[in-house]
């Protein structure tokens, strides 16, 4: 009788497969905090203790984990890329299902050995070792945590490209696009509302479109957002965003159950067999590489002076189409694949455009915000600006103040005050952006 989700015997012999990757992965992960051992230990340093974290231990898992869960999804799925391979785990007396949830969890297995032995070995290690650490237990295993359900995303979204592609680059290239080409683009384009509208705070962004909300997005962008990496940088502590994104990985999940229960084997060493995918990944990354030109034209709509094509323009546009054409020619490995594309080439500018109308509304909407006396609940006073309140300067506020900020006063008077002081504040600002 065929198992229908799951085999041990499958899951370990993709377990014994991958081990040459997951030991790689383990050992180079696992000698950051033994580093830091011997680096204190030559350093003597005696004064107090000092508070440790996963990031302090092991900062280089902290964006390690994308190509681990990448490498050992696509090394698990690798009969995807070849025919014969292909054939064989569909001839297997297991179903398709059964080997999806068999190889899936083997690569799971190895991403929460490499998590786990990194942040206890660095725990450990501090806590019993004669240096002066202070280990935040508490902290290092919601960081380990965060770290799991990204690699766990990760694998998932890899997962899906594999089975949504025949050959390994086709593979990266659409993991690529599926992992952070949506963040991406919400990160630079919401920015640009808030920073155009001239009287909001990009920190304030709504949690569904934020790429804070994704927790692997929110550790790569939080090093273009800052210029440095510290544990600062991300909400990794923050249970929205850990359930999140635990949740788009179930779906991820789900839906590469779906395409290996569905796929045919006629698919591996054929790119994108999928004439809308491919056409769905063109125009995503000719969008994305049209953003400087969207900003900039945006920007002189929502300032109201006029838009003029410069070379730099240009080339973004030529960039964009020789990529869209580019990407479909790679993929079908033909230069007549170019009439395959041009169908679809006028949806490019209309993404452009409907982003370009979004935005526009989005700066109306907030120029507008005009709230009056009886609209505002409470008012609290805050000291000092948006770095060091919302950004990463929030972390190193002194404690007297952030909690003199917690009181809320609901005096009409002075709900009076900050009524009219907003409206002056808004339209001062709105009109030096137009």
């Amino acid at each position: 009788m065929k198992k229908k989700f799951f085999d041990f015997g499958l899951f370990r012999e993709a377990f014994r497969e991958l081990k040459a990757f997951g030991l790689l992965f383990l050992v180079i992960n696992a000698l950051m905090p033994v580093l830091m051992y011997l680096s204190s230990a030559s350093w003597g340093y005696v004064g107090d203790p000092m508070p440790v974290s996963l990031f302090d231990m092991a900062p280089l898992l902290f964006t390690a984990f994308i190509p681990a869960a990448s490498i050992l999804s696509l090394k698990a799925f690798g009969f995807t890329a070849s025919r014969k391979a292909s054939d064989f785990f569909h001839a297997v007396p297991q179903t398709r299902l059964c080997v999806f949830f068999s190889f899936f969890g083997a690569v799971i297995a190895w991403l929460t050995v490499i998590i786990l032995v990194t942040a206890l070995l660095g725990g450990l290690g501090a806590t019993l070792l004669p240096l002066r650490y202070e280990v935040l237990w508490e902290r290092i295993l919601t960081a380990a945590l965060a770290i799991w359900i990204a690699s766990f995303l990760t694998a998932a979204v890899t997962a899906c490209a594999a089975f949504l592609t025949g050959t390994v680059l086709a593979a990266v290239i659409l993991t690529a696009v599926l992992l952070i080409g949506p963040r991406l683009v919400l990160y630079f384009l919401t920015n640009e509302v808030y920073a155009s509208s001239g009287v909001a705070l990009w920190s304030f962004v709504p949690f569904p479109i934020s790429y804070r909300t994704n927790i692997v997005s929110n550790i790569l962008l939080g090093v273009i957002d800052l210029g440095e990496f510290t544990i600062d940088t991300v909400d990794l502590y923050n249970g929205w965003i850990l359930l999140y994104s635990f949740c788009v990985g179930l779906a991820a999940t789900a839906f590469a159950a779906f395409l290996a229960h569905r796929r045919a084997s006629e698919n591996a060493e054929d790119a994108i067999p999928n004439r809308y995918v491919r056409a769905v990944v063109r125009l995503s990354l000719a969008f994305m590489v049209l953003l400087p030109v969207m900003i900039d034209l945006f920007r002189a709509l929502a300032g109201g002076y006029p838009w003029t094509v410069g070379i730099e323009h240009l080339v973004y546009i030529v960039t964009a189409l020789l990529l869209y054409f580019g990407f479909e020619m790679l993929m079908k490995r033909s230069v007549r694949a170019v009439r395959g594309a041009l169908p679809a080439l006028p949806l490019l500018p209309v993404i452009c455009a409907i982003g370009i109308g979004i935005m526009l509304f989005a700066v109306g909407r907030i120029r507008s915000f005009k709230p009056a006396p009886d609209e505002i609940l409470w008012v609290r006073n805050v000291e000092g600006d948006s770095w060091s309140v919302y950004g990463n300067g929030a972390a190193h506020r002194d404690y007297f103040d952030v909690q003199k900020e917690q009181v809320r006063q609901e005096e009409a008077e002075l709900k009076e005050i900050v009524s009219r002081a907003l409206a002056e504040t808004l339209e001062g600002r709105r009109s030096r952006y137009q």
